[in-house]
């Protein structure tokens, strides 16, 4: 499984790097998704996302993620 992790701080890459399973592939990225955010080839194959606040969620932008299963809000 594929997961990108939207607005992470550095403290919480540490924590989730030592606790994510071998069987799924993360992503960390500092800002947050919206409309604005690029993504390139490799993030439109994601299973999952999971965001924070900050993040604005939009028909359209999720229908940049194709392959998308689950969303943690």
């Amino acid at each position: 499984m594929k997961i990108t992790f939207y607005e992470i701080k550095d403290s919480e890459f540490d924590y989730l790097s030592e606790r994510i399973p071998n069987t799924i592939e993360p992503a960390f990225i500092k800002c947050a998704l919206n409309e604005s955010t690029y993504i390139d080839e490799k993030q439109k194959n994601i299973d999952a996302i999971s965001i924070f606040v900050a993040s604005r969620l939009t028909k359209n932008l999720l229908e940049k993620f194709p392959n998308l299963k689950w969303l943690n809000l």
